[in-house]
């Protein structure tokens, strides 16, 4: 057993000395920074500098792109709100003019039923006589007596005229001479 021990001591001894040697014939034949590796770490030095450089100057490039490109945006987005309110306006606008067109075909509607109802009067009063017309336009305003002429046939017309006092009639033929 002393034998064992004695060659397993042995083993070791010889084991650790082997590794020291290796050791010393490495650190011998690469010795620490020579001037090789000196120039190869301040190369690689210089070169992460000037890439970092590169780098930054590219995101500072790209920072200014991003700035412009957000200030284009912001103006669009002026633009867009500007031409939404002026779409808001017109559109209101719109709305205002349908509104204004509706009440003028309204009244456009009611005026010709007024004037299909003028024109059915109008032909009962070429079917009268002078006499029976006086009284009742008499009773009527001015404005009912110009359409009521107007719908009235060209030979009965003058039976409308005979039928008012010579003074209404010139007032009459005054505001049909004057178009109104």
């Amino acid at each position: 057993m002393k034998s064992t021990i004695v060659w397993v001591v042995a083993a070791v001894l010889s084991f650790v000395l082997l590794v020291i040697v290796i050791f010393i014939v490495l650190y011998q034949a690469n010795p620490e920074n020579t001037d090789l590796e000196r120039e190869a770490i301040l190369s690689d030095d210089f070169l992460a500098d000037t890439y970092l450089e590169e780098k930054d100057l590219m995101i500072d490039s790209l920072s200014t792109v991003i700035d412009e490109l957000n200030s284009v945006i912001f103006f669009k987005n002026l633009n867009i709100d500007s031409v939404a309110q002026i779409v808001g306006f017109q559109e209101g606008l719109i709305t205002e003019y349908r509104s204004s067109l509706k009440k003028a075909n309204d009244k456009i509607n009611s005026k010709k039923v007024a004037n299909l109802k003028l024109q059915e009067i109008a032909k009962t009063y070429e079917s009268m006589k002078v006499a029976e017309i006086r009284p009742i336009i008499a009773e009527l305003n001015d404005q009912t007596v110009l359409d009521l002429y107007k719908f009235t046939g060209a030979r009965n017309r003058k039976n409308i005229l005979k039928a008012l006092s010579s003074k209404r009639a010139a007032a009459i033929t005054e505001l049909m001479a004057k178009g109104d």
